[in-house]
């Protein structure tokens, strides 16, 4: 179950790469053993190598392809380490060739069977959808007090579409009238990927951010979704496994900013 698990953390990151990524025109390199997208962000996390089966005697000639697209279009980019990622010695190779090593994120699961006995929803956090461009803005607001990214992220969002059926579903939390909070669901099956939960600081540490995941969680069951996937950081890590969450592996993040 743990491994199907990994594959399941694994194929949520790289749709939600590709589903952003491919929206933006980008140059995208696709072969049977690596595969990376360059839609020329501004954020390096989205010019990234996806997944890497390489043979070891591949690995070096592989990582100058890749740095050679981000030099010619002057952008930064990462590299995704996962359990599946192949060969065991690339991260000595990412930082022999410039790569510097960002974080380690643990990946979390939460089975959606489980929701009944998630916390009562506060009654001061209304949870309203994004599905206009104003509503879009609002969110953008917030997102841009957690992520460097929220101009351009906010671009793709209007892009891929903010209806029923968009391959991703933003939420706005409303405490007295005033938007405090954002979150997302990505669409993968029957999984879906919890992404952008962020909580204005003006009002974190007030329970903010587990109140509108807890919200998006019962959303997601509503929606069909069997599980979620999120990458925990460092601050919501223990409060997720007190929900329920279980963690099943960590991905490992690498930078390459020359």
């Amino acid at each position: 179950m743990t491994f199907n698990m990994t594959q399941i953390a694994e194929k949520n990151l790289r749709h939600f790469l590709l589903c952003i990524g491919r929206c933006m025109e980008p140059e995208e390199y696709d072969r049977e053993r690596i595969h990376w997208i360059v839609p020329r962000s501004p954020v390096s996390y989205y010019n990234a190598v996806l997944q890497t089966q390489l043979q070891s005697h591949e690995v070096s000639s592989e990582i100058e392809k890749f740095i050679e697209q981000l030099q010619y279009w002057k952008v930064f980019g990462h590299w995704f380490i996962t359990p599946s990622t192949q060969p065991s010695g690339l991260a000595a190779l990412l930082v022999q060739h410039g790569f510097t090593f960002i974080e380690e994120e643990p990946q979390l699961f939460y089975d959606l069977n489980q929701t009944d006995s998630l916390p009562p929803q506060r009654a001061d956090l209304e949870v309203q959808p994004v599905r206009n461009q104003a509503s879009l803005d609002v969110y953008a607001g917030i997102l841009a007090h957690g992520f460097e990214d929220s101009v351009w992220v906010g671009e793709v969002f209007q892009r891929l579409g903010l209806g029923d059926q968009a391959p991703f579903q933003h939420y706005v939390g409303y405490f007295e009238g005033s938007p405090i909070a954002t979150a997302s669901l990505l669409n993968c099956g029957d999984t879906a990927g919890v992404y952008f939960v962020c909580v204005h600081p003006d009002y974190r540490r007030r329970g903010f951010g587990i109140a509108i995941l807890i919200d998006v969680l019962r959303k997601a069951r509503q929606r069909g979704y069997q599980h979620v996937t999120l990458g925990a950081t460092a601050q919501g890590y223990d409060l997720y496994l007190k929900l329920g969450f279980q963690k099943i592996c960590d991905f490992n993040f690498y930078e390459f900013k020359h």
